[in-house]
């Protein structure tokens, strides 16, 4: 499912969307052992529309840029004001930048993976071909994931992240 991604110029605003995103998440029930990835725009547009309430907790992915790591304050503010655990993850790192990256995200505590920068992967994203490789903090990142769904309430669960 796609929404609010404007397809051509002049199409209006997206907030009517925003408002059924929000609500399709709210209601969103998933199986056991399934989880629902919603991806955002970069920004902070969704906790406006009130979509993240629907979700369990938060991921944001944070690029080696000076801006990622201001949104990571604003990001994390959004996220306790509505109740919602919220986790990093480093994108891009590069020995010239993790600690820099460490030193500036929000709260570093909230780190939850660090993905290395990788030319393969980035030649993928470059060329639009499928990823096929499973880095270890992703593995790790997914069993994190898995272990906070499974000691949560089922009634509380959405699976939506």
């Amino acid at each position: 499912m796609v929404s609010g991604k404007i397809r051509q110029a002049n199409e209006g605003c997206s907030c009517a969307m925003g408002t059924v995103m929000a609500q399709f998440v709210q209601n969103l029930r998933l199986s056991e052992n399934q989880f629902a990835l919603l991806d955002m725009e970069a920004g902070v547009e969704h906790f406006g529309r009130g979509i993240d309430n629907g979700a369990d907790l938060v991921l944001m992915i944070v690029d080696p840029s000076y801006e990622s790591l201001q949104l990571s304050g604003k990001v994390g503010e959004l996220a306790e004001s509505i109740g919602k655990p919220y986790y990093y993850i480093l994108n891009k790192v590069t020995g010239e930048n993790r600690a820099m990256m460490y030193e500036n995200v929000w709260k570093p505590e909230r780190i939850a993976a660090c993905l290395e920068a990788d030319t393969e992967i980035m030649k993928k994203g470059l060329t639009g071909k499928e990823l096929t490789e499973r880095p270890l903090p992703v593995e790790k990142l997914a069993e994190l994931l898995t272990e906070r769904s499974q000691n949560q309430e089922a009634e509380h669960v959405t699976g939506t992240i």
